[in-house]
Protein backbone atom coordinates (compact mmCIF):
# COMPACT_ATOMS: atom_id res chain seq x y z
CA UNK A 1 0.00 0.00 0.00
CA UNK A 2 1.62 3.37 -0.83
CA UNK A 3 1.90 6.73 1.15
CA UNK A 4 -0.48 8.05 -0.97
CA UNK A 5 -2.88 5.51 -0.58
CA UNK A 6 -2.98 5.48 3.28
CA UNK A 7 -3.34 8.72 3.21
CA UNK A 8 -6.60 8.55 1.57
CA UNK A 9 -7.65 5.38 3.31
CA UNK A 10 -7.24 7.74 6.41
CA UNK A 11 -8.75 10.58 5.01
CA UNK A 12 -11.88 8.49 4.36
CA UNK A 13 -11.85 7.39 7.72
CA UNK A 14 -12.02 10.56 9.31
CA UNK A 15 -14.64 11.85 6.87
CA UNK A 16 -17.24 9.29 7.82
CA UNK A 17 -16.66 9.84 11.58
CA UNK A 18 -18.96 12.56 13.62
CA UNK A 19 -16.88 14.16 16.34
CA UNK A 20 -19.30 15.57 18.93
CA UNK A 21 -18.44 19.25 19.17
CA UNK A 22 -15.61 20.14 22.55
CA UNK A 23 -17.94 21.70 25.29
CA UNK A 24 -15.45 24.83 26.04
CA UNK A 25 -17.47 26.12 28.96
CA UNK A 26 -16.87 22.44 30.95
CA UNK A 27 -13.58 22.48 29.51
CA UNK A 28 -12.12 25.51 30.72
CA UNK A 29 -14.18 25.15 34.06
CA UNK A 30 -11.83 21.76 34.13
CA UNK A 31 -8.66 23.38 33.55
CA UNK A 32 -9.53 26.15 36.36
CA UNK A 33 -10.06 22.78 38.59
CA UNK A 34 -6.54 21.67 37.77
CA UNK A 35 -4.98 24.75 38.21
CA UNK A 36 -6.77 25.54 41.70
CA UNK A 37 -5.40 21.62 42.49
CA UNK A 38 -1.70 22.60 41.56
CA UNK A 39 -1.56 25.57 42.92
CA UNK A 40 -2.62 24.18 46.05
CA UNK A 41 -1.30 20.70 45.47
CA UNK A 42 2.64 21.85 47.92
CA UNK A 43 0.96 22.97 50.90
CA UNK A 44 -1.27 20.19 50.93
CA UNK A 45 1.49 17.72 50.66
CA UNK A 46 4.12 19.27 52.84
CA UNK A 47 1.11 20.41 55.62
CA UNK A 48 0.05 16.86 56.14
CA UNK A 49 2.29 15.49 58.65
CA UNK A 50 1.45 18.74 61.12
CA UNK A 51 -2.25 18.09 60.84
CA UNK A 52 -3.16 18.86 64.53
CA UNK A 53 -7.14 17.97 65.07
CA UNK A 54 -8.35 20.18 67.50
CA UNK A 55 -11.58 20.24 70.06
CA UNK A 56 -14.22 22.42 69.44
CA UNK A 57 -17.44 23.34 71.43
CA UNK A 58 -20.78 24.83 70.41
CA UNK A 59 -20.87 28.36 70.87
CA UNK A 60 -23.41 31.35 69.65
CA UNK A 61 -22.42 31.79 66.27
CA UNK A 62 -25.71 30.12 63.66
CA UNK A 63 -25.77 29.07 60.31
CA UNK A 64 -28.45 30.69 58.16
CA UNK A 65 -28.95 28.45 54.93
CA UNK A 66 -30.83 31.13 52.56
CA UNK A 67 -31.62 28.49 50.19
CA UNK A 68 -33.38 26.46 52.73
CA UNK A 69 -34.14 28.90 55.41
CA UNK A 70 -33.16 26.65 58.29
CA UNK A 71 -30.94 27.65 61.06
CA UNK A 72 -28.50 25.11 62.42
CA UNK A 73 -25.96 25.26 65.50
CA UNK A 74 -22.31 26.29 64.08
CA UNK A 75 -19.12 24.83 66.11
CA UNK A 76 -17.60 27.73 67.88
CA UNK A 77 -13.77 27.06 68.27
CA UNK A 78 -12.57 27.04 71.68
CA UNK A 79 -9.63 29.23 70.74
CA UNK A 80 -9.36 33.38 70.21
CA UNK A 81 -12.07 33.98 68.23
CA UNK A 82 -11.66 36.78 65.16
CA UNK A 83 -14.37 39.13 63.58
CA UNK A 84 -14.55 40.88 60.50
CA UNK A 85 -15.32 44.73 59.98
CA UNK A 86 -17.12 44.02 56.49
CA UNK A 87 -18.91 40.23 55.38
CA UNK A 88 -16.49 38.14 53.73
CA UNK A 89 -17.13 35.83 51.53
CA UNK A 90 -15.53 32.03 50.09
CA UNK A 91 -17.08 28.46 48.67
CA UNK A 92 -17.82 26.42 51.04
CA UNK A 93 -18.54 22.63 49.78
CA UNK A 94 -19.53 24.33 46.55
CA UNK A 95 -21.89 26.86 48.04
CA UNK A 96 -21.09 30.60 47.72
CA UNK A 97 -21.22 32.00 51.77
CA UNK A 98 -21.15 35.24 53.26
CA UNK A 99 -19.85 35.61 57.33
CA UNK A 100 -21.48 38.85 58.58
CA UNK A 101 -19.80 41.22 60.63
CA UNK A 102 -22.56 40.00 63.55
CA UNK A 103 -21.23 36.45 63.36
CA UNK A 104 -23.82 34.75 61.45
CA UNK A 105 -22.82 32.14 58.28
CA UNK A 106 -25.35 32.66 55.44
CA UNK A 107 -25.11 29.65 52.79
CA UNK A 108 -26.63 30.79 50.00
CA UNK A 109 -28.30 28.51 46.97
CA UNK A 110 -25.84 29.50 44.71
CA UNK A 111 -23.45 26.78 43.21
CA UNK A 112 -19.93 28.36 42.76
CA UNK A 113 -16.41 27.54 41.55
CA UNK A 114 -14.76 30.44 43.49
CA UNK A 115 -14.84 34.13 44.69
CA UNK A 116 -13.54 36.58 42.19
CA UNK A 117 -13.52 39.30 44.30
CA UNK A 118 -16.03 41.52 46.53
CA UNK A 119 -16.20 45.08 48.32
CA UNK A 120 -18.34 45.88 51.13
CA UNK A 121 -21.06 46.37 49.07
CA UNK A 122 -21.15 43.60 46.76
CA UNK A 123 -19.32 40.12 45.79
CA UNK A 124 -18.21 38.88 42.13
CA UNK A 125 -18.15 35.12 41.90
CA UNK A 126 -18.02 32.32 39.20
CA UNK A 127 -20.89 30.20 39.28
CA UNK A 128 -21.24 26.47 37.85
CA UNK A 129 -22.01 27.46 34.07
CA UNK A 130 -18.20 30.01 34.42
CA UNK A 131 -20.53 32.73 34.10
CA UNK A 132 -19.65 36.07 36.10
CA UNK A 133 -22.86 36.67 39.23
CA UNK A 134 -22.63 39.69 41.22
CA UNK A 135 -25.31 39.72 44.36
CA UNK A 136 -25.63 42.77 46.04
CA UNK A 137 -25.26 42.89 50.28
CA UNK A 138 -28.20 44.49 52.32
CA UNK A 139 -27.55 44.86 55.92
CA UNK A 140 -30.21 45.76 58.85
CA UNK A 141 -31.27 49.04 59.71
CA UNK A 142 -30.28 48.37 63.54
CA UNK A 143 -26.81 49.03 63.60
CA UNK A 144 -25.95 45.43 64.65
CA UNK A 145 -23.93 44.45 61.04
CA UNK A 146 -26.22 41.44 60.08
CA UNK A 147 -27.27 41.48 56.94
CA UNK A 148 -30.72 40.84 55.82
CA UNK A 149 -30.40 39.42 52.06
CA UNK A 150 -28.23 38.89 48.92
CA UNK A 151 -30.23 40.18 45.82
CA UNK A 152 -28.64 39.61 42.26
CA UNK A 153 -27.47 42.62 40.49
CA UNK A 154 -26.87 42.81 36.36
CA UNK A 155 -23.39 41.67 35.76
CA UNK A 156 -20.99 43.52 33.26
CA UNK A 157 -19.56 40.03 31.63
CA UNK A 158 -21.68 39.10 28.70
CA UNK A 159 -21.07 35.48 28.83
CA UNK A 160 -18.73 32.18 30.25
CA UNK A 161 -15.40 33.01 31.05
CA UNK A 162 -12.04 31.00 31.36
CA UNK A 163 -11.13 33.09 34.54
CA UNK A 164 -11.42 36.58 35.92
CA UNK A 165 -10.33 38.81 38.74
CA UNK A 166 -11.00 42.05 40.66
CA UNK A 167 -8.64 44.56 41.56
CA UNK A 168 -8.41 44.93 45.38
CA UNK A 169 -10.02 48.38 44.97
CA UNK A 170 -12.62 47.28 44.12
CA UNK A 171 -12.81 49.18 40.36
CA UNK A 172 -11.80 47.08 37.79
CA UNK A 173 -12.79 43.33 37.29
CA UNK A 174 -11.05 41.38 34.01
CA UNK A 175 -12.12 38.57 32.71
CA UNK A 176 -11.09 36.48 29.66
CA UNK A 177 -14.19 35.12 27.44
CA UNK A 178 -13.92 31.72 25.18
CA UNK A 179 -12.18 33.27 22.70
CA UNK A 180 -9.44 34.51 24.47
CA UNK A 181 -9.96 37.93 24.83
CA UNK A 182 -9.35 39.77 27.51
CA UNK A 183 -11.63 42.57 28.95
CA UNK A 184 -10.63 45.17 32.22
CA UNK A 185 -13.94 46.80 33.15
CA UNK A 186 -14.32 50.03 34.53
CA UNK A 187 -17.18 49.70 37.17
CA UNK A 188 -17.25 52.88 38.74
CA UNK A 189 -16.75 54.62 35.04
CA UNK A 190 -19.11 51.72 33.54
CA UNK A 191 -17.14 51.07 30.57
CA UNK A 192 -14.74 48.95 29.23
CA UNK A 193 -10.77 50.43 30.21
CA UNK A 194 -9.08 47.71 28.27
CA UNK A 195 -9.29 45.07 25.51
CA UNK A 196 -6.50 42.67 24.63
CA UNK A 197 -6.45 39.51 23.06
CA UNK A 198 -3.96 36.94 24.16
CA UNK A 199 -2.92 33.16 23.49
CA UNK A 200 -5.03 30.22 23.97
CA UNK A 201 -2.92 29.13 26.87
CA UNK A 202 -3.44 31.92 29.09
CA UNK A 203 -5.49 33.15 32.10
CA UNK A 204 -6.35 36.31 34.03
CA UNK A 205 -4.36 36.40 37.20
CA UNK A 206 -4.78 39.59 38.70
CA UNK A 207 -6.25 43.34 37.71
CA UNK A 208 -5.51 46.72 39.31
CA UNK A 209 -5.34 50.16 38.37
CA UNK A 210 -1.77 49.47 36.68
CA UNK A 211 -3.48 46.94 34.34
CA UNK A 212 -4.57 43.28 34.31
CA UNK A 213 -1.79 40.40 34.84
CA UNK A 214 -2.10 37.72 32.50
CA UNK A 215 -0.30 34.38 32.51
CA UNK A 216 0.89 33.35 28.83
CA UNK A 217 2.98 31.14 27.25
CA UNK A 218 4.54 29.84 30.34
CA UNK A 219 5.45 33.22 31.63
CA UNK A 220 3.35 36.80 32.77
CA UNK A 221 2.12 39.64 31.09
CA UNK A 222 0.98 42.83 32.48
CA UNK A 223 -0.96 44.28 30.08
CA UNK A 224 -1.92 48.50 30.13
CA UNK A 225 -2.84 50.95 27.67
CA UNK A 226 0.73 52.48 27.59
CA UNK A 227 2.16 48.95 26.76
CA UNK A 228 3.28 45.63 28.27
CA UNK A 229 5.43 44.59 30.77
CA UNK A 230 7.10 41.19 31.31
CA UNK A 231 7.64 39.87 34.66
CA UNK A 232 10.11 37.24 35.14
CA UNK A 233 8.71 33.62 36.61
CA UNK A 234 11.11 30.91 37.95
CA UNK A 235 9.98 27.81 36.93
CA UNK A 236 6.89 25.78 35.32
CA UNK A 237 4.15 27.06 37.24
CA UNK A 238 5.20 29.84 38.51
CA UNK A 239 2.63 32.21 37.34
CA UNK A 240 -0.02 30.38 39.17
CA UNK A 241 -1.80 32.62 42.22
CA UNK A 242 0.14 35.45 40.67
CA UNK A 243 -0.73 39.00 42.43
CA UNK A 244 -0.72 42.59 41.43
CA UNK A 245 -1.71 45.62 43.18
CA UNK A 246 0.12 49.02 43.88
CA UNK A 247 2.90 48.80 41.01
CA UNK A 248 3.53 45.33 42.45
CA UNK A 249 3.35 41.89 41.43
CA UNK A 250 3.53 38.98 43.57
CA UNK A 251 5.12 36.03 42.06
CA UNK A 252 5.59 32.02 43.52
CA UNK A 253 9.03 30.57 42.75
CA UNK A 254 9.16 26.65 42.93
CA UNK A 255 11.32 26.28 45.47
CA UNK A 256 9.47 27.30 48.41
CA UNK A 257 10.60 31.41 47.94
CA UNK A 258 8.11 34.29 46.33
CA UNK A 259 9.38 37.22 44.58
CA UNK A 260 7.88 40.92 44.62
CA UNK A 261 8.38 43.17 41.67
CA UNK A 262 7.77 47.25 40.94
CA UNK A 263 6.43 47.19 37.97
CA UNK A 264 5.41 51.15 38.02
CA UNK A 265 8.19 52.37 36.28
CA UNK A 266 7.64 50.23 33.13
CA UNK A 267 9.74 47.13 33.92
CA UNK A 268 9.49 44.56 35.88
CA UNK A 269 12.25 45.13 38.76
CA UNK A 270 12.72 42.50 42.12
CA UNK A 271 12.58 44.56 45.40
CA UNK A 272 12.54 41.24 47.94
CA UNK A 273 12.30 37.50 48.32
CA UNK A 274 10.27 36.66 50.23
CA UNK A 275 10.36 32.44 52.31
CA UNK A 276 7.14 31.19 51.40
CA UNK A 277 5.37 30.22 48.21
CA UNK A 278 1.79 30.64 47.98
CA UNK A 279 -0.04 34.03 49.18
CA UNK A 280 -1.71 37.37 48.86
CA UNK A 281 -0.79 41.63 47.67
CA UNK A 282 -2.75 43.61 50.62
CA UNK A 283 -5.10 46.26 48.03
CA UNK A 284 -2.62 48.56 48.50
CA UNK A 285 0.28 46.02 48.02
CA UNK A 286 1.92 47.50 50.61
CA UNK A 287 2.10 43.98 52.55
CA UNK A 288 2.21 40.61 51.16
CA UNK A 289 1.07 37.21 52.80
CA UNK A 290 3.27 33.85 52.42
CA UNK A 291 2.87 30.61 52.79
CA UNK A 292 6.20 29.16 54.66
CA UNK A 293 7.05 25.46 54.82
CA UNK A 294 9.78 23.99 57.03
CA UNK A 295 12.24 21.27 57.01
CA UNK A 296 9.75 19.68 59.86
CA UNK A 297 6.62 19.90 57.06
CA UNK A 298 5.34 22.63 59.33
CA UNK A 299 3.34 25.70 57.70
CA UNK A 300 3.39 29.40 58.41
CA UNK A 301 2.07 32.38 57.34
CA UNK A 302 4.22 35.38 57.43
CA UNK A 303 4.04 38.86 56.66
CA UNK A 304 6.04 41.43 54.31
CA UNK A 305 5.92 45.24 55.13
CA UNK A 306 8.50 46.42 52.96
CA UNK A 307 11.47 46.06 55.96
CA UNK A 308 10.43 42.53 57.05
CA UNK A 309 9.09 39.72 57.43
CA UNK A 310 6.94 38.38 60.60
CA UNK A 311 4.83 35.25 61.18
CA UNK A 312 1.09 35.14 62.54
CA UNK A 313 0.41 34.16 65.76
CA UNK A 314 -2.31 32.28 66.85
CA UNK A 315 -3.34 29.97 63.90
CA UNK A 316 -3.27 26.22 64.26
CA UNK A 317 -3.86 23.41 61.66
CA UNK A 318 -2.01 23.48 58.39
CA UNK A 319 -2.53 27.22 56.43
CA UNK A 320 -3.57 26.42 52.91
CA UNK A 321 -4.88 29.12 51.52
CA UNK A 322 -4.55 33.33 52.17
CA UNK A 323 -6.52 36.31 51.07
CA UNK A 324 -6.38 39.88 51.97
CA UNK A 325 -9.89 41.18 53.11
CA UNK A 326 -8.53 44.56 53.61
CA UNK A 327 -4.98 46.45 53.87
CA UNK A 328 -5.66 45.24 57.93
CA UNK A 329 -7.09 42.52 57.68
CA UNK A 330 -5.89 39.17 56.36
CA UNK A 331 -8.09 35.42 55.47
CA UNK A 332 -6.39 32.37 56.34
CA UNK A 333 -7.90 28.97 55.50
CA UNK A 334 -6.04 26.06 56.96
CA UNK A 335 -6.92 22.22 57.44
CA UNK A 336 -7.08 19.91 60.62
CA UNK A 337 -7.11 22.75 63.19
CA UNK A 338 -10.41 24.05 65.74
CA UNK A 339 -11.43 26.25 62.68
CA UNK A 340 -11.30 26.41 59.02
CA UNK A 341 -10.83 30.00 58.59
CA UNK A 342 -8.92 33.05 60.69
CA UNK A 343 -8.89 36.35 60.56
CA UNK A 344 -5.49 38.10 61.25
CA UNK A 345 -4.47 41.96 61.82
CA UNK A 346 -1.54 42.73 59.96
CA UNK A 347 -0.80 45.30 62.40
CA UNK A 348 0.08 42.85 65.36
CA UNK A 349 -0.12 40.16 63.57
CA UNK A 350 -2.69 37.95 65.81
CA UNK A 351 -5.03 35.49 64.46
CA UNK A 352 -8.88 34.98 66.11
CA UNK A 353 -10.90 31.71 64.60
CA UNK A 354 -14.26 33.03 62.98
CA UNK A 355 -17.11 31.05 63.70
CA UNK A 356 -17.43 28.44 60.63
CA UNK A 357 -19.15 25.22 59.97
CA UNK A 358 -16.83 22.51 59.00
CA UNK A 359 -15.97 22.39 54.75
CA UNK A 360 -14.03 22.49 52.10
CA UNK A 361 -13.14 25.66 51.70
CA UNK A 362 -11.60 27.96 48.89
CA UNK A 363 -11.43 31.77 49.41
CA UNK A 364 -10.38 32.50 45.79
CA UNK A 365 -11.47 31.73 42.02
Amino acid sequence: MTTTEIRSALTEVRDAVDVPPVDEVAFRARIRAERRRQRGGRVLAAGAAAVVVAAAAVGAARLVDTGAGREVPVASPATEVGTVSETVWFVRDGRLTALDPSGRVHVLGLHAEGVVGYTSERVYAVDAESRVVVLGRVRDDEGSGRDTSYPREDSPVPGPVQSAALSGDGRYLAWMDLQDTVTVYDLKAGQVDLRVDVPRSGYVAAVSADGVLVAENAGLVLHAATGEVAVPTPGVGGSWGAQLAGGRVLVAGPSGESSVYDVGSGTARRIAVLPGGWGALAPDGATAATIEIAPDDSATVDLWDGRGTRSLRGLDGVPEQVRFADEGTLLVQTRGGSSGLWSCSTDDGTCGALPVPDGTFRLSE
